[in-house]
């Protein structure tokens, strides 16, 4: 929840948001962490970005989608 309030608000912003959802203050929930949690997401995903999908990882084709 702290990476997706970091991605689509400020960091204060999240900061706020995560406040009135807790029913008590948690100092995990300042803006700092929430920037810090957000770059490692960020980061991780970058990184699984830059692996190209091989043939083998993938599953067969399928012989209808049904939408």
């Amino acid at each position: 929840m702290q990476c997706e309030q970091g991605a689509l608000h400020t960091y204060r912003e999240a900061q706020t948001n995560l406040g009135k959802l807790t029913v008590r203050r948690r100092p995990v929930n300042n803006h700092n962490k929430i920037k810090e949690i957000t770059n490692q997401v960020g980061a991780f995903l970058g990184r699984e970005n830059l692996n190209p999908i091989g043939q083998d990882d993938c599953a067969p084709a399928a012989e209808e989608v049904i939408v």
